[in-house]
């Protein structure tokens, strides 16, 4: 899945990260009503309101779905933002 998103995600030089919409309607979790939220927070500036907005939507991402919220977050490149998701995931898939 993440050879699927190759491409559509990218940092820019100012530490924004942007999503493309090519192909998106193929992906599972793009039809969860939690994707529109999770290309908001991807366009966050890197700061610490981001990380903060990753928790939350991670928290009600993984109630709500977390095989969605899991394919989701496993899809990101590699980086700060995918490490982020990543342990916002773990922490609320256990809770």
């Amino acid at each position: 899945m993440a050879a699927q998103l190759a491409g559509r995600l990218s940092s820019d030089p100012s530490s924004k990260t942007t999503i493309q919409s090519e192909a998106e309607a193929n992906l599972p979790y793009s039809r969860s009503p939690h994707y529109p939220s999770a290309l908001v927070v991807a366009g966050m500036e890197e700061n610490e309101s981001r990380v903060e907005a990753i928790e939350a939507l991670m928290e009600t991402w993984v109630a709500a779905n977390p095989r969605q919220a899991a394919d989701w977050a496993g899809s990101l490149p590699a980086g700060a933002f995918r490490d982020d998701a990543l342990s916002a995931l773990m922490v609320h898939w256990g809770g």
